[in-house]
């Protein structure tokens, strides 16, 4: 079986995620053949991933990560030998599942839900839990000055103030990260 782990850039922190059985990633994940590393032992063979920061690996990169292989398993028990994405019922689903993409190095795939999120975006007012993914989960990302861009306008668009308890929380907790930039 395959070990997916996250990692820091100076691998001194290692974090299991999962564990897949290696078909899966043969079968929907080919491209990622190449990263599982052989191990010695014979028992799992580490996938591993860096990520930048480890700060809300616990809110994003787990669960963002765990909820897509389970998605990719449950297509496995159905005999299914196409590749579909999971349903991202919420803007918050939607941005773990394109972090899980991203990590993955799945950008093809990734860029097309990318537009479709960023659509979503302008479609519908963001909830608390919205904009925790989003923040928490690009934050790091080379891309982060377009998704807080793309918040931003929600936030005027739909003039998202302090007149309900949601929306206190939404900016509760901007102006709890931006005292920690």
């Amino acid at each position: 079986s395959v070990c997916v782990q996250l990692h820091d850039l100076e691998h001194k922190r290692t974090e299991k995620v999962t564990s897949v059985p290696m078909h899966i990633i043969q079968t929907y994940l080919p491209s990622l053949v190449g990263r599982v590393q052989q191990s010695p032992t014979n028992k799992e063979c580490p996938l591993p991933i860096c990520i930048r920061n480890f700060d809300h690996v616990d809110d994003i990169e787990k669960p963002a990560l765990l909820s897509f292989f389970n998605h990719l398993c449950g297509m496995s028990e159905l005999h299914q030998a196409w590749f579909c994405l999971p349903a991202a019922d919420t803007l918050a689903k939607g941005f773990l599942l394109y972090r899980a993409l991203r990590l993955l190095d799945l950008n093809e795939v990734a860029h097309a839900l990318r537009f479709r999120l960023i659509y979503d975006l302008g479609a519908q007012p963001l909830v608390s839990e919205d904009v925790q993914c989003l923040w928490w989960g690009f934050q790091y990302m080379n891309e982060w000055s377009e998704w807080l861009e793309a918040l931003l306008a929600n936030l005027v668009r739909f003039r998202i103030g302090k007149d309900t308890k949601e929306n206190e929380y939404v900016w509760e907790f901007i102006e709890n990260e931006m005292c920690q930039l």
